[in-house]
């Protein structure tokens, strides 16, 4: 039997409250900004610019849960970001890159 993949912080304890930022550019502009709500991401979801999303201290996981949902995020990718012992890599999800350093 399958059973769902965990989704809970996995990694040394951490204290500093998570932080999310959010860059945004193409040729033309550049948008640095921290996100306090997954929804704060909602203009950069539909336009043609490249949108990088940066977490830290990422310990707070209903938080990287929700965003994961929000932004339509691979279950296995939001357990990736949550093991701080998951080795470096990036997956392609077509029309999305997850990079996990």
């Amino acid at each position: 039997m399958l059973r769902p993949p965990e989704t809970s912080y996995i990694g040394e304890k951490e204290t500093a409250k998570t932080r999310i930022t959010l860059i945004d550019y193409d040729e033309k502009h550049f948008l640095e900004k921290e996100i306090k709500t997954v929804e704060d991401c909602s203009p950069f979801i539909d336009i043609p610019t490249v949108t990088w999303i940066n977490a830290n201290n990422i310990h707070q996981a209903e938080m990287i849960k929700k965003l994961g949902d929000y932004l339509g995020i691979h279950q296995l990718a939001v357990e990736d970001i949550l093991n701080t012992d998951q080795h470096p890599k990036i997956d392609d999800f077509g029309d999305r890159l997850f990079f996990l350093f």
